[in-house]
């Protein structure tokens, strides 16, 4: 049964969303920054979406390649 309470304890996310939207091309390295595979590159995107940034997304020897701006 759902009940209410005093206060909420959040997660800290899991991705340094902050450090790695900051305007800089970030190189990241699948298996090691982030999860294998393609469906990151989604993450990206609705993080900078919720952030009001646009980005854009580059993969290159299977390497993961992101920059964010403002809109």
């Amino acid at each position: 049964m759902a009940r209410t309470v005093k206060t909420v304890v959040r997660q800290k996310g899991v991705y340094p969303w902050e450090e790695w939207l900051n305007g800089e091309v970030w190189e990241l390295t699948p298996g090691e920054d982030i999860p294998s595979g393609r469906s990151f590159r989604a993450s990206v995107y609705r993080a900078c979406a919720d952030r009001g940034l646009r980005v854009t997304t580059n993969e290159r020897d299977g390497l993961l390649y992101i920059q964010a701006s403002p809109k």
